[in-house]
């Protein structure tokens, strides 16, 4: 999150020395707001055990009868950053999940995954609760940000979920503790330990402007 620190002092610093449009006589350039970008990063990881006594089959092999095994983990994240109250609007980009060491297979191990951001004094996933855009007045503990599905094989080692472009995750972020919820279904075996996956979480943000 240092990115962050980084981005915000040197916006600053340019917010300061501007004038909106309407304090300044004779200026003919239009006030625009400032963004950027900044980057979550989590890792989970998949024990092999989920596969039931099956590992023992090669890697990246179908699981029996076409079944899928359903494996859902909350991995804790941490904004620590001073300044992240300074910016707002803040919606998914992009989301980039990396398989760092299953040998044998690629993430066509995965049939599908859906990704949510979750408050930080939700305990127990069955205790998630997501916004509903139809009903905005319901309470909620979650907001959907991203997912892929259908995944075919020989995708490699990197996906790019598609993300829901318009979702705000201001309440999260600005709690500074957040939690990153992932349900996947698992359709082809994996013969390592754990298989670890990687997700960078690209936010694009607003820089908060009151003059």
């Amino acid at each position: 999150m240092r990115k962050l620190g980084i981005l915000l002092i040197t916006s600053l610093l340019f917010i300061g020395s501007c004038t909106k449009e309407e304090d300044l006589e004779g200026n003919n350039v239009t006030f625009e707001a400032t963004h950027f970008s900044l980057e979550e990063r989590i890792t989970l990881t998949i024990p092999n055990t989920v596969l039931s006594g099956i590992s023992f089959i090669t890697a990246c092999w179908d699981i029996p009868f076409g079944a899928e095994i359903n494996y859902e983990q909350m991995v804790s994240a941490s904004n620590p950053n001073p300044y992240a109250y300074l910016v707002e609007d803040i919606k998914p980009k992009t989301i980039k999940m990396e398989l760092m060491n299953v040998e044998g297979c690629d993430f066509s191990m995965l049939d599908n995954v859906d990704i949510y951001i979750v408050k930080k004094d939700v305990v127990n996933m069955s205790d998630i609760v997501v916004y509903d855009p139809l009903l905005p007045d319901n309470s909620y503990n979650a907001k959907f940000i991203g997912s892929v599905s259908n995944i075919g094989n020989d995708v490699g080692n990197t996906l790019y979920p598609t993300v829901d472009p318009n979702v705000t995750l201001d309440e999260f972020i600005h709690d500074n503790d957040f939690q990153i919820y992932m349900n996947m279904e698992i359709d082809k075996t994996f013969t390592s330990e754990t298989a670890i996956i990687k997700a960078t979480l690209d936010l694009d943000v607003k820089l908060i402007n009151e003059n």
